[in-house]
């Protein structure tokens, strides 16, 4: 027998060795991806609602406050029953704390559930998986009459 005959044989185990070892990894990361993804638009429209609150002047939590997010999160969707909003797509809660002066940041932890860096990808090769937010806490002037 030639070496030649046995190469489809063994293109076919090696790949399946591959799929074994290495699929598991690929789904997950795959998965990852496409909840960094929805994480990345659902966390975007809750700042976007809190930046609205602040700016009207209602009340929000404050950075530090994990109990007071949780409410608000589940007051301002209350309309989604079928999980807890107060949770990001890792089942990890959402964090709310102050960045630099009335800055804070609204933050998933990620995939890894780490503290780290906020990443501007859904691959999180900048360092970090983190999904941030930035949120102004100094309420805007009143604008004056035209």
């Amino acid at each position: 027998m030639n070496v030649k005959s046995f190469l489809p044989i063994l293109f076919v185990v090696g790949g399946s060795v591959l799929v074994v070892t290495q699929g598991p990894k690929a789904v997950a990361k795959a998965q990852n991806m496409v909840k960094t993804k929805l994480q990345r638009g659902e966390l975007a429209e809750t700042a976007k609602s809190m930046r609205l609150d602040i700016a009207e002047a209602r009340k929000v939590p404050r950075p530090g406050h994990p109990d007071d997010l949780a409410d608000y999160l589940r007051e301002l969707r209350a309309a989604e029953k079928q999980k807890d909003v107060a949770l990001d797509a890792w089942q990890r809660p959402f964090l709310l704390e102050w960045d630099q002066g009335r800055q804070a940041v609204l933050r998933s932890r990620g995939a890894n559930g780490d503290r780290d860096a906020c990443t501007t990808e859904d691959f999180g090769s900048d360092g970090g998986d983190d999904i941030c937010e930035r949120i102004d806490f100094t309420p805007p002037k009143p604008r004056e009459a035209l």
